[in-house]
């Protein structure tokens, strides 16, 4: 990766938070899916398969943007002690029910209602980080619209190669009609 496009990135975030971010470190990943991510220690990871995707530059900020939001807004740190909370509260109850019931089927139900309420609160996480990188990107001189514009992108991209997926999967004779 050239050190250029490193500090192209490092230089959108700067603008976005107004300052240089000492604890953030930005990699970019040699990766064709397109994706970013932000660790709770502070690492930003940007695949090069989003790079190709982005437009302009406002679209490459709303998803570092996204991206500031779950760090600045301790996301990761959130998730787990939810997790933890919520693991311990599970293995209270598989303690109990197990010394009156041999059955595992209520066992399975409490575990899938644990997985159901992470991707609920990974929503409401989710919601909160495009807001907050909403107000970077207003901060920051961007037109939000281009985040809604780099999501329906993503969107339109990930159904496209679902129905593509699917449609491979098809026998040939199914797939042609």
């Amino acid at each position: 990766i050239p050190p250029e496009l490193d500090a192209y990135i490092r230089g959108v975030v700067e603008r976005l938070i107004a300052r240089p971010p000492p604890e953030l470190r930005i990699y970019v990943m040699r990766d064709a899916s397109p994706n970013a991510a932000m660790l709770p220690s502070g690492m930003m990871i940007v695949n090069t398969g989003l790079l190709a995707r982005v437009r302009d530059e406002a679209q490459l900020a709303a998803v570092l943007a996204h991206e500031a939001g779950h760090y600045f807004r301790k996301h990761s740190l959130d998730l787990y002690r939810a997790d933890r909370r919520k693991y311990a509260r599970v293995s209270s109850a598989g303690s109990m029910q197990h010394s009156f019931d041999d059955s595992h089927g209520a066992w399975m139900l409490t575990n899938l209602a644990v997985m159901m309420s992470n991707s609920r609160f990974s929503r409401d996480l989710e919601s909160e980080a495009d807001a907050y990188g909403l107000t970077l990107m207003a901060r920051a001189g961007y037109g939000p619209r281009a985040a809604l514009t780099m999501w329906e992108q993503l969107i339109d991209e990930r159904q496209a190669s679902a129905i593509g997926t699917k449609r491979s999967a098809m026998p040939a004779s199914r797939a042609a009609g």
